[in-house]
């Protein structure tokens, strides 16, 4: 009885539901943009752009801070951006209000002479779309300068440093390291640039930058043999057969690509890996002998990495000074010395429990009279383990 009479009157029922739903106003989403006055865009010179002509004002929904090639023009659906509407460039008020995307990220983009390929363009900061009445979706803006320009980046220009040394255990042997860094790039509002070596207002957009580097006997890279990174940090990881070699030269050069292609490569930089010197630090943590004995481990040993090389700010130049910083990390030294080459034998002096000195050669009178420097391989044992930083400075 109760399915009969619901039958007879559904049609009513979803009449009435249908007139509820026609009577509940749909509250749309979207921006008042507030143009100040006279006018909101300069172009890459900070002149202020006039209504009318070619310019233009995109509005942008979507994640990506750099246009696709032809400006986007006719990537209305693409997920990362979508090409709401153009506006004029001019003073006032624009309102833009659209379908139900609450909390939406806007940007506004303005080119200052049309939209496409080689054109200049600026990039705002986001703007968040909100329900009308809370308050929340009035935005000032007050000025884009238009300085990014859509066409094959210029050549990146290098410049080299932060040469280190890392100590390799495999390998037991300290191999180079250093930073290639551009010297003609930014960063504004989100978007990398290469900026233009010839005009300091025109940047030129970019998603990745190639780095590529040769040796260069005699300075003239041939640009054969050639090693290429997608970061600037360079470090050399083969050492059977390495690249890097300290005191021998290398070229650096380096280009950028975006959406319009990959640009030429700029400059060509010089430079020389010092030998055994470099910024850098090695940790040196030093175990208790009989617990490295029982590990297999045998002896403390460590190579001098540079040239001049500190511990604790005290430059090291012999086994003394050597010593002395690393006791007074908190341990005690039962024995010490240096492998000699020569007399094949270790150069140095164990302790007794009352620190007396037993020199392990005729020729050594004090730890001082054995001196250190890059290359030299030290030997230790202590009573206590500690840990200690030799570094070049």
């Amino acid at each position: 009885m109760i399915n009969k009479l619901f039958g007879k009157w559904r049609w009513l029922v979803g009449f009435l539901v249908l007139l509820l739903a026609l009577q509940t106003p749909v509250l749309a989403t979207g921006i008042y943009f507030h143009l100040r006055d006279p006018y909101f865009a300069k172009d890459k010179d900070s002149n202020i752009i006039a209504e009318g002509g070619n310019s233009k004002v995109q509005v942008i929904k979507g994640s990506r801070n750099i246009p696709l090639a032809g400006g986007a023009l006719n990537a209305q659906t693409l997920a990362f951006e979508e090409t709401i509407g153009y506006f004029e460039v001019d003073a006032g008020e624009f309102e833009y209000m659209w379908g139900s995307d609450n909390n939406q990220s806007i940007f506004l983009r303005v080119w200052p002479d049309g939209v496409g390929d080689d054109k200049y363009f600026g990039h705002s900061g986001a703007y968040t779309t909100s329900n009308p009445g809370d308050g929340a979706k009035d935005q000032e803006v007050t000025s884009i300068t238009c300085k990014f320009k859509l066409s094959i980046p210029a050549g990146v220009n290098l410049s080299v440093g932060s040469y280190a040394l890392t100590y390799d255990n495999n390998a037991a042997a300290y191999l180079p390291s250093f930073v290639v860094s551009p010297t003609n790039t930014g960063n504004s509002g989100g978007i990398d640039y290469v900026q233009d070596p010839s005009d300091a207002n025109t940047w030129y957009p970019y998603d990745s930058i190639e780095y590529e580097i040769d040796q260069a006997p005699g300075n003239t890279p041939d640009w054969n043999d050639t090693k290429t990174y997608s970061s600037g940090s360079i470090a050399e990881t083969d050492a059977n057969n390495p690249f890097y070699i300290m005191g021998n030269t290398y070229a650096a050069r380096a280009r950028a690509t975006n959406v319009r292609g990959t640009g030429s490569w700029g400059d060509e930089l010089i430079f020389t890996i010092p030998a055994g010197d470099g910024t850098g630090t090695q940790a040196w943590s030093l175990q208790l002998t009989l617990y490295k004995q029982a590990n297999g481990y045998g002896v403390n040993d460590v190579i001098i990495p540079f040239n001049s090389t500190y511990v604790n700010g005290t430059l090291i130049t012999n086994l003394q000074v050597l010593k002395d910083q690393i006791e007074a990390a908190g341990t005690k030294i039962t024995a010490i010395g240096i492998w000699d080459e020569l007399s094949m034998s270790l150069k140095g002096a164990t302790f007794d429990a009352d620190g007396t000195p037993n020199y392990t050669s005729d020729i050594i009178n004090a730890l001082t009279d054995v001196t250190l420097s890059a290359g030299d391989a030290v030997q230790v044992s202590v009573d206590t383990q500690v840990s200690i930083t030799l570094s070049n400075q």
